[in-house]
């Protein structure tokens, strides 16, 4: 194996922009108005990702019950208060 049979890649550059790329790292542009359409309908859309103030919620007293502990709060009744006063700040 010589210096010049094998070139590691490095970051990729900044203006790759949305270009996909292969298994190995290598661009694949659309090439054509179609292929490009149709690489554009595939990237999913940022709404996609939203999601409602209930299952922030949720997620916000899972982690809280699995981060604090629960001597913490002293009884149940500290914890029901202060989740219910996160839901009311959120919604």
């Amino acid at each position: 194996m010589s210096e010049t049979s094998v070139q590691f890649r490095s970051q990729i550059s900044l203006g790759t922009g949305n270009i996909s790329l292969d298994s190995t790292g290598n661009p694949i542009p659309p090439i054509g108005l179609t292929q490009a359409r149709r690489h554009a309908k595939a990237k999913p859309r940022f709404v996609e990702f939203a999601c409602s103030h209930v299952e922030v919620y949720r997620y916000v007293a899972l982690v809280t019950n699995a981060v604090i502990p629960k001597s913490f709060w002293g009884s149940r009744a500290n914890l029901k208060l202060v989740l219910r006063r996160e839901l009311r700040f959120r919604s």
